[in-house]
């Protein structure tokens, strides 16, 4: 049962120290490369203060339940597409994700742009 989840759910449950509720949910829950570079952005530039949910974000990595998983080609296809369409870049690579791992459910708290309806 494939999971994947755009940056916002996880960050969120990340904050108020929650994400473990995912592995209980869903065991595993993937991420396109757009994602895991929207949540570790904090450690890659010079934040004032590093958010809370750095920590739960960064465990669930290496806890191997929260997986990074690369687009394949067709499916980055997909993507570009969608970003034409006015879709934020790593959601359109989670919304690609979910579509090349056939996924059960996709994670977003995010609309739908008007002209994809």
């Amino acid at each position: 049962m494939p999971i994947v989840s755009d940056a916002t759910p996880i960050i969120y449950l990340g904050k108020i120290g929650n994400l473990s509720f995912l592995k209980q949910l869903y065991e595993r829950v993937y991420v396109p490369d757009a994602v895991w570079k929207e949540l570790v952005t904090p450690l890659t530039e010079v934040w004032a203060e590093t958010p809370e949910d750095i920590t739960e974000i960064l465990k669930a990595y290496s806890e191997k339940w929260l997986i990074l998983k690369a687009l394949e080609e067709k499916y980055r296809k997909l993507s570009r597409r969608l970003v034409s369409y006015g879709i934020h870049e790593s959601q359109a690579d989670a919304i690609a994700l979910a579509k090349q791992l056939r996924a059960d459910f996709f994670l977003t708290n995010d609309e739908v742009p008007e002209r994809l309806h």
